[in-house]
């Protein structure tokens, strides 16, 4: 079955659409573009890394060389999203840690995926969005503040910072986002359920003995 490739690059909107008729095709991709395949991940057998390039290969013996994948920006590689032939679903390959390299670089790797709904951040409330927003916001303020360092500079002028700033993919951002999010609302839910039980157990009453006790569930009726 053939296979249809969209490459959109996210600056310009422009896409260019490829249809894989031969086992062994090489598309040109570009770092920092949205890739579609319109293939079912269930036909995925393994992906590679070779220098900048990811390579595809499916159980019919198809290898799909994407070049240049890997040649992009810190932190903004190309998303990938396999589109699902008979339903329409789409579903996101998470590359965990992989990150971006030089087009001269020449190792090669068996890289680890898996596959997420691409759509499963829409079924989100607007506020866990927001404290989501607010959390990855912060990281990336951390980041900017604690990703630089060195340099000098003479007594009369403000000192150049010519260390790269640390890279750190944005899927981990995300995890970390997340986790943070999750932990929150989870306390969040303990508190608010501690406060309700208590609002339940009966007061304390004071009978003319001076004993406390609290009164029986059926004289509370």
């Amino acid at each position: 079955m053939d296979k249809r490739i969209d490459i959109t690059v996210r600056q310009t909107g422009a896409t260019q659409t490829h249809v894989v008729q031969q086992q062994n095709a090489v598309i040109q991709a570009q770092g920092g573009s949205a890739i579609k395949v319109t293939a079912a991940r269930s036909e995925v057998t393994a992906m590679l890394r070779e220098g900048d390039d990811l390579i595809l290969h499916f159980a019919d013996g198809t290898a799909v060389r994407l070049e240049g994948s890997f040649n992009c920006p810190p932190g903004d590689i190309a998303d990938l999203i396999f589109l699902e032939p008979g339903n329409g679903q789409q579903w996101l390959t998470d590359l965990g840690s992989e990150a971006c390299y030089l087009p001269t670089d020449t190792t090669t790797e068996a890289l680890s995926y898996s596959f997420a709904p691409a759509g499963a951040a829409g079924g989100l409330s607007g506020g866990l969005l927001a404290g989501l927003g607010a959390v990855a916001a912060g990281i990336g303020v951390a980041a900017a503040a604690g990703g630089g360092g060195g340099g000098g500079g003479s007594d009369g002028g403000a000192a150049v910072d010519s260390t790269p700033p640390q890279r750190r993919p944005w899927r981990r951002q995300m995890a970390v986002a997340c986790r943070a999010l999750r932990k929150r609302v989870r306390r969040c839910a303990s508190t608010s359920m501690a406060t309700a039980r208590s609002m339940r157990r009966p007061p304390l009453t004071m009978p003319a003995g001076g004993a406390i006790r609290r009164p029986r569930p059926s004289a509370m009726a």
